[in-house]
């Protein structure tokens, strides 16, 4: 057998594997101190762009993308960011991320909406017709 047959005759397999998801931790220690004199407390603010909570904007966003586009509980949603992520989070921090997710959206949505609604046309085919003519009901 030549060189270019063993070549023409090569069985690839391929294996796509998940590489190991940590999650990135940031700590900011922020000082607190009192006054010996007067008894004021004061406290080093967070640096600009740091979220606040816990829980930074990727993982919220993970969250509300199960919650609302996946429409899962918040028990499976809990399971799931352990057994993918290795993270413990409760089921009310869970509430509590969605609610602020919500409140996140509330704006761009309301923009959104009022942009749609100004618009001359919505860009919408109503038909029950696929592509070609034809749907799986065999319309057209």
């Amino acid at each position: 057998m030549s060189f270019k047959a063993m070549i023409l005759n090569r069985c690839v397999t391929r294996s796509p594997n998940w590489p190991p998801v940590s999650p990135v931790v940031d700590e900011y220690q922020l000082h607190r101190l009192i006054c010996p004199d007067c008894g004021v407390s004061t406290c080093a603010a967070l640096p600009p762009g740091v979220p606040k909570g816990a829980f930074g904007p990727r993982l919220r966003a993970i969250l509300s993308v199960l919650a609302g586009a996946y429409r899962l509980g918040k028990r499976p949603i809990r399971q799931l960011v352990s057994d993918l992520l290795g993270l413990s989070i409760s089921i009310g921090m869970i509430a509590r991320l969605e609610r602020q997710g919500a409140a996140e959206l509330e704006t761009p949505v309301k923009e959104l909406r009022e942009h749609v609604r100004a618009a001359a046309s919505a860009h919408i085919d109503e038909t029950s017709c696929g592509g070609r003519g034809r749907s799986e009901s065999g319309c057209g």
